[in-house]
């Protein structure tokens, strides 16, 4: 009675006795596309009320602005996150990398537009200071304008030659004061303190 045979021990399939298919007579099947086609119309009725509210909408002008607006945009945007790179090779094309998109959501995406500067409200300007025009620097060897600054002297130079004059200048002065009994000043003559 449960279906599994104990001499075996496997499950014996039962028959289902199939339905078989009817074919519709003459009279049913134009039955049916009489009921079809009623439903039908009255969709078409339906879509044709819709396409004239439609039209009654946009039907209607705009008035043309005067003066000074205020235009608020919603705009929907994605938002979309990167996974990891997937590297998928065949055999015809090599090894391809792929980026999979692993989430698409939408945001909103907000923007409001003024016709006229003088109308925006004083919360919403930004207040940004002139930019200062920097002063030029020139070079003191070569009166040119400067390109470089010298990260020990902080000395402006314009070429290498500029350079190499103005750290013979500062190693010349360097040893003087050492010289004359001085300790000195700047970076060089500290380490040449702790080397002694």
């Amino acid at each position: 009675s449960s279906g599994i045979n104990a001499e075996y021990g496997f499950r014996v399939k039962r028959k289902v006795p199939r339905k078989e298919w009817k074919i519709p007579s003459q009279e049913e099947i134009l039955e049916e596309c009489r009921v079809t086609e009623e439903r039908n119309l009255e969709l078409l009725h339906a879509f044709r009320l819709h396409e004239e509210q439609q039209k009654k909408t946009r039907a209607t002008k705009r008035r043309a602005t005067m003066g000074a607006y205020v235009r608020y945009h919603s705009r929907a945007a994605p938002i979309v996150k990167l996974g990891s790179l997937s590297l998928t090779s065949s055999p015809q094309h090599g090894a391809n990398s792929e980026r999979k998109i692993t989430d698409l959501r939408y945001c909103t995406r907000n923007f409001i537009t003024f016709s006229d500067p003088r109308i925006v409200p004083p919360f919403l300007q930004k207040h940004h200071p002139k930019p200062v025009a920097q002063e030029k620097s020139y070079c003191p060897v070569t009166r040119q304008p400067a390109k470089y600054i010298d990260p020990l002297t902080l000395t402006p130079y314009a070429s290498c030659k500029a350079f190499k004059m103005i750290r013979d200048s500062f190693n010349a002065y360097e040893e003087m004061r050492q010289e004359s009994g001085g300790e000195g000043s700047g970076k060089r003559s500290r380490k040449k303190g702790a080397d002694e």
